[in-house]
């Protein structure tokens, strides 16, 4: 249980970052907000995503990110929604904390 519990924890903090890249391209692109429905995506197929590699390339601050903020980012390399049924992704302790303070540098840094 006590593993499930961090992997929880650990998909929090990479869900956090996917909305905050989120509403960043949003910013970065002027909209009022990011396309939700079939018909807003229409135009902008290659946004939806999960993908925290493709939303960061949206972003606006993809050299920032990579240049000053690597190791953080490094953090969240393989997420995807799908990991959070995998109890390996972050079950440790120490593995969750990582990613939570990684997480905490980089929503500083993508705002």
């Amino acid at each position: 249980m006590r593993r499930v519990a961090t992997t929880e924890r650990a998909t929090c903090a990479a869900n956090a970052i996917e909305l905050a890249l989120k509403a960043r391209v949003s910013q970065t692109l002027n909209w009022a907000g990011f396309p939700e429905t079939a018909g807003e995506f229409r135009r902008f197929e290659s946004l939806k995503t999960h993908n925290l590699d493709v939303l960061l390339r949206f972003s606006g601050v993809e050299s920032r990110i990579l240049t000053r903020y690597f190791i953080e980012w490094s953090a969240f390399a393989d997420w995807n929604p799908e990991v959070r049924y995998r109890v390996a992704w972050s079950n440790t302790r120490a593995s969750a904390l990582g990613k939570i303070r990684a997480c905490r540098t980089l929503l500083g840094a993508i705002r």
